[in-house]
């Protein structure tokens, strides 16, 4: 019975079709492994800062400049909306000053020459301070006022001010030795603090003051009811969301483009994968389909063997099963080096990430992969064999 049958197979149809076969598995378990892959090196970057921050803010435009409007704030209603959407988990206004600070900056006995600027307050909920925040109270009466400065100022003095000015650079731990005199006016008062810097933040690019010092100052020197919220600071659950893009986009909203753009490339990304995931499966149907028309053709070039054995007395069920074989047989080869090819590029693209991009997946293929795999090869066994066994089913009835 099994000379009989695969006598009249051709070898280059079916080693055709196995090729094609193995092209497209091997296809679609890379981009099936790569979402995996992609999803880990998001949530890791996502896990290792527990939330992410953005500062949001209106754009300015020329009707603003010409003073023909003046929608630059944040009202209650606005901020309501925001802390709604489902990717924010928390939010606050940033309160600033309403009041005039002078800053002067020296070193006494020092090589810093002395400088003079305009400086502006403002405060914001301490947990949203990417910076240590001792000694950060602040009590009525006291003349020592804690401050928090942008890392792009100390980075603006020592590669730009310092440069031009021939003045030595300066570091982090050295700017507490710097005396900062603080001029505060307003409502025809003035006073004089000691600024003394605690620390520097780099998600924040505004001097920050305790809330308990500015509500004072603007108080006693400013006018608290003309203040207004001109930006936000939001906490979300990821800011590579599409969504919060695509909010802040059609809100006029402004915030650091870098640290949006990560959602356009996973979002590009996945489009990406989506479109090999649909060449794969393309591939593989034509595979089956291949298979399939094989089958038909050994079939109905066997069908004199195949007429022959039922009137010898063969069940068309053993004739199934050994034609089945043959296909089992392929499959595994097709499962085998699909995998084999696999896994050899998924070894060659962890090196590859880890060595350029400094990128660092695991090694092990994922369940969903395997699992996916080995289901999309038994649906492919299944299918072969129930076209296999119609077919002979079909010539079987007229000896039955």
């Amino acid at each position: 019975m099994k000379k009989a049958i695969n006598k009249k197979q051709n070898i280059f149809t079916l080693v055709f079709s196995a090729l094609g076969a193995i092209l497209g598995f091997t296809l679609l378990l890379i981009t099936l492994q790569l979402f995996t892959d992609v999803d880990a090196i998001f949530n890791s970057e996502s896990d290792a800062i527990d939330s992410e921050y953005l500062v949001l803010k209106k754009h300015v435009s020329t009707l603003n400049t010409i003073g023909l409007s003046s929608n630059t704030t944040f009202d209650s209603k606005e901020i309501e909306e925001i802390k709604n959407q489902n990717f924010i988990k928390d939010i606050a206004p940033f309160n600033n000053a309403t009041f005039e600070v002078m800053a002067v900056l020296g070193m006494e006995g020092g090589k810093f020459p002395t400088m003079k600027s305009l400086a502006f307050f403002e405060t914001v909920p301490d947990q949203f301070i990417d910076a240590e925040t001792k000694n950060w109270g602040w009590e009525k009466g006291n003349t020592q006022v804690p401050i928090i400065l942008p890392n792009t100022y100390l980075d603006a003095y020592n590669f730009g001010i310092a440069q031009t000015a021939g003045t030595p650079q300066v570091s982090k731990g050295i700017i507490g030795a710097f005396s900062i005199k603080l001029e505060i006016s307003g409502n025809g008062k003035k006073a004089i603090y000691q600024g003394n810097v605690i620390n520097f933040s780099d998600r924040i690019n505004s001097i920050l003051v305790p809330k308990s010092f500015l509500d004072f100052a603007n108080m006693e020197f400013g006018t608290p009811s003309k203040q207004e919220i001109f930006r936000v600071i939001v906490e979300v659950t990821d800011a590579n969301d599409p969504s919060l893009k695509k909010y802040i986009e059609e809100n006029g909203y402004e915030t650091n483009s870098e640290q949006l753009r990560g959602g356009k490339v996973e979002q590009i990304l996945r489009g990406f994968l989506n479109f090999h995931v649909l060449i794969g499966i393309i591939i593989i149907l034509q595979s089956a389909f291949l298979f399939v028309l094989y089958s038909q053709i050994l079939i109905q070039k066997s069908k004199y063997e195949i007429q022959l054995l039922l009137i010898l007395g063969y069940k068309w069920k053993t004739i199934t099963n050994q034609i089945n074989k043959s296909f089992i047989w392929v499959f595994m080869l097709v499962g085998f080096v699909s995998f084999l090819c696999f896994g050899a590029v998924k070894l060659w693209f962890n090196a590859w990430l880890l060595e350029e991009v400094g990128m660092e997946v695991t090694s092990l293929v994922s369940a969903s992969t395997l699992l996916f795999g080995l289901g999309f090869l038994l649906l492919f066994l299944l299918f072969t064999g129930f076209n296999i066994s119609t077919k002979v089913k079909q010539l079987a009835k007229p000896n039955s």
